[in-house]
């Protein structure tokens, strides 16, 4: 399906009734997760992971909704991230707990070489 088509769908659906309009935007998400997240290699998830938290860190839950992972797929990737070094629990910076989590300059550096071959590959893609 077009993208205008997708729209005007949506639109038909959840604008016709003013009781539904607060569920469109919950279904597109899911529907741009479904149609453009299938099947991400491991070092993606931990792209979009490190992307996450990037800004200014964040806990458990904003990056399991972020990165759109399971609590026990969020566990394994930090745990293997942690060992790497691409992040670190942070405790010093006034937070309540041990769950906040922050990209070190390790992290930033895969970040940018992440992105870097991404648009390599695009720009590949296009030629």
């Amino acid at each position: 399906m077009e993208e205008k088509k997708i729209d005007e769908y949506f639109n038909k659906i959840f604008f016709s009734n003013e009781q539904s309009r607060p569920f469109y935007c919950c279904f597109r998400i899911i529907y741009e997760k479904e149609t453009t997240m299938k099947n991400r290699s491991r070092t993606e998830i931990i792209a979009s992971i490190l992307q996450v938290i990037s800004k200014r860190g964040s806990t458990r839950t904003k990056i399991m909704y972020g990165a759109f992972l399971s609590y026990t797929q969020l566990n394994d990737y930090l745990s293997f991230m942690d060992q790497l070094g691409l992040i670190k629990y942070d405790k010093d910076d006034g937070h309540a707990s041990s769950n906040y989590i922050v990209i070190t300059e390790k992290g930033i550096h895969f970040l940018s070489i992440h992105d870097r071959i991404n648009q390599m590959i695009t720009t590949m893609q296009v030629r």
